[in-house]
């Protein structure tokens, strides 16, 4: 990792995590729970239109929200230093950690709406 230089030149060592990795790892589950939530709301209204785009486009801007946040995790793991050559039996750093953690519950959120909005797509919203 590189250290940060103060106003006086002095190095300052870089503490703490880049807050993209939080975000990456927080917001896939935030924004899944939304997204369901907002289903929930829309089925009703959309059972009286008889159209499921409220439900598609809820489902369409949730998979977007996840990767947007994911593509968060990866630049801040680029920034942090997460991407560095370790050798074999070096102690990895919690950027690291937090970059596999972020990009795994990524997938399985992103799973997870995908596998919500199918049902949008086969069925009447009526049956929903």
């Amino acid at each position: 990792m590189s250290d940060e230089l103060t106003e006086e030149g002095n190095a300052r060592p870089n503490m703490g995590v880049h807050p993209g990795l939080w975000i990456g790892v927080l917001m896939p589950a935030v924004i899944w729970a939304v997204q369901m939530q907002l289903n929930y709301w829309a089925v009703r209204g959309a059972c009286v239109r008889g159209s499921n785009a409220r439900l598609y486009s809820v489902t369409v801007i949730a998979l977007l929200l996840i990767a947007f946040s994911e593509l968060c995790a990866w630049i801040g793991a680029r920034r942090s230093g997460a991407g560095e050559r370790v050798e074999w039996g070096a102690l990895v750093s919690n950027s690291r950690f937090m970059l596999a953690l972020g990009l795994l519950s990524g997938a399985v959120f992103f799973i997870a709406v995908l596998a919500q909005g199918i049902p949008a797509i086969i069925l009447h919203p009526c049956q929903l």
